[in-house]
């Protein structure tokens, strides 16, 4: 007989409320949230990932489980509780303002709870393990890529990075150009998801030297693009991405593209 797999404790999410809403373009809105809690918040580095917890609908709270004598809990998935992924954009820790830039785009949960935030909603966030983005200490150049799912990740690596480096990033609204630290390529999409992005990155002239390539993207894109990239480049200098599944409403968020 099989045993059950043990229930996986982790620390217990931070709770919080939304302070305020930033529409940083047309389909891009910064949504501040700030708490007590966010005093155990710590930043994990570039593009590192935490877990936004949101009530369902009709409820007004976060339903989370008491933390043990360890401050770990248990999550319970059949709770009423709505998980995304998402990048932390900026933490203040003196203000305890947490910033998460989320993408309108029309359907799913956390588009139309970013759209509709109000003061005072609540919700819960995980403390990101580790940052998503660490530079190769041995790398002489950096590409970048990604699509607007992946700008508050981008946004988070370009001011760490310390070698020369082009990025390019993929919008359906050229209204959507939003500042950033150092300049990125912005190109329009045309097609299918990640279309302009592949055909971008791998027509890329690559300089001479050791490289790393960071891409985050719609999946199906990303394993095109990284099998292109892998012809010339060896796995340990492509990081890839699958933010999201076209069709699927919650793609996992361990998708690394390393299936292609």
């Amino acid at each position: 007989m099989t045993s059950a797999p043990p229930v996986r404790r982790r620390p217990a999410p931070l709770r919080a409320a939304v302070r305020r809403t930033t529409r940083l373009s047309p389909h891009l809105v910064r949504v501040t949230v700030t708490g007590e809690d966010l005093t155990r918040f710590r930043w994990a580095g570039p593009a590192g990932h935490l877990k936004l917890m949101l009530p369902e609908p009709g409820h007004t709270d976060v339903a989370l489980p008491e933390p043990d004598d360890e401050g770990l809990v248990a999550l319970d998935r059949s709770a009423p509780i709505t998980m995304r992924t998402y990048t932390a954009r900026r933490f203040d820790e003196e203000r305890r303002e947490l910033d998460l830039d989320v993408v309108l785009h029309g359907h799913g949960p956390a588009s139309a709870w970013a759209e509709q935030a109000r003061l005072g909603d609540k919700l819960a966030v995980s403390v990101p393990r580790a940052a998503g983005f660490v530079q190769d200490p041995g790398a002489n150049w950096l590409l970048l890529g990604g699509d607007a799912s992946a700008l508050p990740a981008i946004a988070t690596i370009l001011p760490t990075v310390t070698v020369p480096l082009a990025a390019y990033v993929e919008i359906d609204d050229p209204a959507d150009r939003i500042p950033l630290d150092r300049p990125v390529a912005w190109l329009p999409r045309r097609g299918a998801p990640g279309e302009a992005l592949a055909a971008a990155m791998l027509a890329h002239a690559r300089p001479a030297g050791r490289g790393q390539v960071w891409v985050a993207t719609e999946a199906g894109a990303v394993r095109h693009i990284r099998q292109g990239l892998l012809r010339a480049l060896d796995r340990d200098q492509v990081t890839t991405r699958g933010y999201w599944r076209t069709g699927q409403a919650n793609h996992p968020d361990h998708d690394y593209g390393d299936d292609a």
